[in-house]
């Protein structure tokens, strides 16, 4: 599988990547993806695909150390597959103490 792909942050709230990829038994297949920081713990997600066409939404949740990803793919004949990640940063720093004087 050969592959290549571009991404470019419009803002510092929208995120845009493309990405072409090729099998030699197959068509080639496009993506594009778009993502929306909403607010500082909050982002909103949609993409799409070619061959076969595949619509995809979902969102995701950073609080901390903690990531929640929600997405769905829908397909015009296999219809909704939902997709659930938690992930736990273990090291992940916070703030760092000031020093005692």
């Amino acid at each position: 599988i050969m592959r290549i792909g571009a991404d470019y942050k419009i803002s510092k709230k929208v995120f845009i990547a493309a990405e072409a990829q090729k099998d030699i038994d197959h068509k080639i297949i496009f993506k594009s993806g778009l993502e929306y920081h909403v607010i500082e713990a909050i982002f909103l997600r949609a993409g799409i695909s070619t061959n076969p066409v595949l619509n995809t939404f979902g969102f995701g949740l950073n609080l901390k150390n903690i990531q929640l990803d929600v997405a769905a793919s829908y397909h015009q004949v296999l219809g909704f597959s939902p997709q659930v990640s938690l992930t736990y940063n273990f090291n992940k720093q916070s703030k760092p103490m000031p020093e005692a004087k």
